[in-house]
């Protein structure tokens, strides 16, 4: 009888090493989802050659020495910056909603955000449409940027504390769906004709 109190044993020993090893998968599971989710606010931008960028009509206001252009997924945007909570940008470093802006470098870099209006309340409610907020780095909290959504299209200004500031701007005017993210030692300032 002791082989077979041996035998049941062993089998308990196996139960029990499988239910921990599907309890650590689980865990695992759970860890990624976050991850996951982060990853996918990655996606509402993708990049473009130059040439296809500039197959758009439109006037460019802005043109950078050097710049990286990218696609956005506008409505995909809009959807994540409904999610930001109200505040001040004291609250900046509790926000909850994350989401990622492409770096001029390539890669993105991600950013706690909240809806930080300018206007007052009356005004907002007229131009419901008109929507800005700020953050901070997710990885860097003394990296912060300022966020704006209009009808004519998303603009970004992200300040790291020790590295040049960069921007995120429409290629065109009007062109809600091309941007081009740069540097600010890249920025052309436009020349001023004088007539006399």
């Amino acid at each position: 009888r002791i082989p077979l109190i041996a035998g049941s044993f062993s089998q308990q020993v196996n139960r029990s090493s499988f239910m921990f090893s599907r309890f650590l998968l689980a865990c695992f599971a759970l860890s990624v989802l976050p991850l996951t989710s982060m990853a996918q606010t990655r996606s509402v931008w993708s990049d473009q050659s130059f040439p296809a960028a500039t197959a758009n009509s439109g006037e460019r206001l802005i043109t950078p020495n050097q710049a990286r252009y990218v696609t956005l997924d506008m409505p995909a945007l809009r959807s994540q910056l409904a999610q930001a909570s109200a505040g001040t940008i004291l609250d900046r470093r509790s926000a909850t909603t994350i989401i990622a802006l492409p770096t001029p470098a390539g890669g993105s870099a991600d950013f706690r955000i909240l809806e930080v209006s300018i206007m007052h309340p009356d005004l907002q409610a007229q131009f419901p449409q008109i929507r800005t907020y700020s953050g901070v780095g997710v990885d860097d909290l003394a990296t912060t940027v300022k966020l704006d959504i209009t009808e004519q299209g998303f603009h970004a200004m992200v300040m790291p504390p020790t590295r040049e500031s960069w921007f995120i701007d429409p290629l065109f005017d009007g062109n809600i769906t091309s941007y081009q993210v740069y540097e600010k030692k890249n920025f052309i300032k436009p020349h001023v004709f004088q007539l006399w």
